[in-house]
């Protein structure tokens, strides 16, 4: 009941993690977590979700609910995602729609028919 915890990133940053509910296979070193889970980042992130699988011998999570996320960059609501601590993505099942407060952080893309400046915001939506 109520499991919390900190992990660390490959790339030193830290996520802490808590659940309504969670359980824990120590042999295979799986943690599956249920009932508003939440994530946060170190960096200011957080991301909130209805369950959330995670492998911590392959360091990968995976979550098939729906995600709502905020940072300082923007926002996110996708439906599920992927993460994969080794390769270091994360990728989010959509349809899913993405908000950044900040264009500059896109570092060189755009859309063909703007120019957005680099305090505009963008808006993406996709199916993943």
């Amino acid at each position: 009941e109520n499991p919390v915890g900190d992990l660390q990133l490959s790339g030193g940053n830290w996520v802490a993690i808590k659940a309504a509910s969670g359980e824990y296979w120590q042999k295979l070193e799986k943690l599956y977590l249920k009932e508003n889970v939440r994530l946060f980042h170190d960096e200011g992130y957080e991301m909130t979700m209805a369950a959330l699988d995670m492998d911590l011998k392959e360091k990968t999570a995976h979550s098939e609910s729906n995600i709502s996320g905020h940072g300082p960059a923007g926002t996110i609501e996708a439906k599920g995602l992927h993460a994969d601590n080794v390769s270091g993505t994360l990728v989010f099942a959509g349809p899913a729609k993405l908000v950044l407060i900040d264009a500059g952080s896109l570092q060189g893309l755009s859309a063909p028919d703007t120019a957005a400046s680099p305090d505009a915001g963008i808006t993406m939506e996709g199916t993943e």
